[in-house]
């Protein structure tokens, strides 16, 4: 009996639903790529996807720093104080203040160093229009007081029409390697109506009023989210390093050989960050007040979630060329090393996530995160300086599977130490 319980629990529970949620929309995110992404390689080749990839990672870093750590630990202060209307909103308002503030510091600092940058220099337009759909507009989007509020639904709902109308856009407008403006500015378009809808619905379904964020309450969130910023940009960093040293260093179609396989490992990846979002708010709760128990949901999410990964690592590993030809394209045939390297990946990252994120993070162990993401930084810069250097796209796969490999590891000996004095 206790165990048909526990699994109503679990699927009563509002972490369950959430997640439900999220991988509907999620599952949707695969779907449509499954016809854009083979549309869009094959579309700009090697080449174009390659500077697409290049600008987009460059523009990722000024991301980072818009956003300040605060989308980490934002869930987490607004959950804390759900019951408490005035103080909800005056949090609320206060990261959205920060967050537009920073975007512009982030666009003054990507034109400066695009002057004097000739790679950069060339392509400042496709640049901007990265920069305002994927750092301000994004920044604009409240999808952490949804998080915080526990109704997922509303981003799924929002996710999937924005989603269905940039894909029809997609094949409409974008015929040749001449539109690569044009899909940015579809992508742009398509984050600006997600921030919209989902600000009107803060506003006029949930009803939260406007307020103005006093000075205190600013300096307090960038105090609170000044660890969290740096951890970010140590994990950014090191996720993005991989395509600037490629981009810099060698040409595009490198950049091109690697973001292929990197994109479909992601499409898998990106199914553990959506598990993290759902459970982030309870685990925030949880894991400050007992760090054993926040383990005891870690140690189920491993017995479920991990084989699964590992069986779709040994399918990708044992395939690579037929995904490769399917997925990417034949232009991008020798390209199946890269994704036979970096196949196991996803269960670094999840052991990574839910150990760091969920239990190191989520009980403000903030000194010791920084810490892991800091040392997986700087075994990055070290590899891509000696492997990816030498070996290109090749190199910078080996480059990330060593990096995940090392984050994992290192935060598992952060969560033994954390337990022993627990």
């Amino acid at each position: 009996m206790s165990v048909i319980y526990d699994v109503e629990k679990i699927f009563k529970s509002n972490v369950f639903k959430n997640f439900s949620y999220l991988s509907f929309s999620h599952i949707v995110n695969v779907i449509f790529p499954l016809f854009t992404f083979p549309y869009i390689t094959r579309i700009f080749g090697p080449d174009g996807y390659g500077v697409l990839n290049f600008l987009q990672s460059f523009v990722a870093y000024f991301a980072v720093i818009s956003d300040y750590g605060i989308g980490i630990i934002a869930p987490g202060l607004l959950s804390s104080e759900k019951n408490n209307h005035s103080k909800f909103s005056i949090i609320f308002h206060s990261i959205l203040f920060i967050k537009i503030i920073l975007s512009f510091v982030s666009f003054f600092l990507i034109l400066l160093i695009s002057y004097f940058s000739h790679d950069l220099k060339l392509n400042t337009n496709l640049i901007i229009i990265i920069f305002l759909g994927s750092v301000f507009l994004n920044n604009i989007y409240p999808g952490y007081f949804f998080q915080a509020i526990e109704r997922m639904k509303y981003l799924a709902y929002i996710n999937i029409l924005i989603k269905f109308l940039s894909v029809l856009a997609l094949f409409v407008f974008v015929n040749s390697q001449k539109d690569l403006s044009i899909y940015l500015w579809i992508n742009t378009i398509s984050i600006g109506v997600s921030s919209i809808l989902g600000l009107f619905l803060v506003y006029y379904k949930f009803g939260l009023s406007f307020v103005m964020p006093s000075i205190e309450s600013i300096l307090d969130i960038f105090k609170k989210s000044t660890f969290s910023f740096f951890s970010v940009l140590c994990t950014n960093a090191y996720t993005i390093s991989n395509f600037i040293f490629l981009g810099f260093y060698f040409e595009k179609k490198e950049v091109g050989f690697y973001s292929g396989p990197y994109r479909i490992m992601y499409y898998f990846i990106s199914f553990i960050f959506l598990l993290g979002q759902a459970l982030y708010p309870k685990m925030a709760i949880l894991s400050k007040s007992s760090i054993n128990e926040g383990y005891k949901i870690v140690k189920k999410s491993f017995i479920y979630v991990l084989p699964f990964l590992v069986v779709i690592s040994v399918i990708i590993f044992f395939n690579s060329k037929k995904i490769v030809l399917l997925l990417i394209g034949y232009e991008y045939l020798e390209s199946y090393k890269a994704l036979k390297i970096i196949s196991i990946v996803p269960v670094f990252i999840f052991v990574s996530n839910m150990i760091g994120i969920q239990i190191i993070l989520a009980s403000n162990n903030l000194k010791l995160f920084l810490v892991i993401t800091f040392l997986g930084l700087v075994l990055n810069l070290i590899s891509n300086f000696f492997i990816t250097i030498n070996y290109g796209y090749v190199g910078a796969s080996i480059t990330f599977l060593i990096t995940e490999f090392f984050v994992a590891f290192f935060s598992f000996l952060g969560l033994r130490r954390l337990l022993k004095n627990a």
